[in-house]
């Protein structure tokens, strides 16, 4: 087992409990730092939906230097500033990643130990992405969103996420069920990474 920092990409559709699960892998891990590509929006460089669909899907379009580059200082043991708490962080054991791309990124693959998709029905998904907007808009954000949302999802966003899905499954060390409770997801890619460690 090697003593650098090792790090582990979550990808998922909008819905399948990134988040959620990076959060709870870090607790297990303990010495861990989870990053996500969505606290990395000023430098990062999104394609249209529909073009990208049209033109190849290729995740490359997905342009996020800042995301990378923090991503690779802390796999080389430097620190760096965290883009939204500005406050530095230190090279942990472990970083997990919210990369909706797994390994597909050519500038994300050699920076990424262990790939974890996590599987789940687009129906699911929507119903989660649904309730997650219900709960903002109740507390004050905007109610248009939720319309915007759906509309959005209609013309593009289904086939955008099967598309960002099929990217990601490409290049995965482990698919688990998204629909699985959440401590029952967070073992089984505790263990997969322990087990995959012990290889090295």
């Amino acid at each position: 087992m090697t003593d650098s920092t090792y790090i582990i990409a979550i990808s998922g559709f909008s819905g399948a409990g990134k988040t959620t699960m990076v959060t709870r892998l870090a607790t297990r891990f303990g010495d861990a730092v989870t990053l996500g590509i969505d606290e990395y929006t000023e430098d990062a460089t999104y394609p249209p939906a529909i073009e990208w669909i049209k033109n190849g899907a290729n995740p490359d379009e997905f342009i996020t230097p800042l995301f990378v580059e923090n991503v690779r200082a802390l796999k080389e043991g430097r620190s760096i500033i965290h883009p939204e708490t500005k406050m530095e962080v230190h090279a942990p054991h472990y970083v997990i990643v919210e990369e909706p791309f797994g390994k597909s990124r050519t500038a994300m693959r050699p920076l990424i130990d262990f790939h974890a998709q996590l599987e789940i029905a687009p129906e699911i998904a929507l119903a989660r992405r649904v309730l997650r907007i219900i709960e903002k808009t109740s507390q004050g954000e905007d109610e248009d969103k939720l319309t915007e949302f759906l509309n959005w999802y209609l013309k593009a966003g289904r086939n955008f996420y099967l598309a960002v899905q099929a990217n990601a499954a490409k290049d995965k060390d482990l698919t688990v069920d998204g629909a699985l409770p959440a401590e029952m997801i967070a073992q089984t890619i505790f263990d997969a990474v322990n087990a995959n460690r012990a290889k090295v």
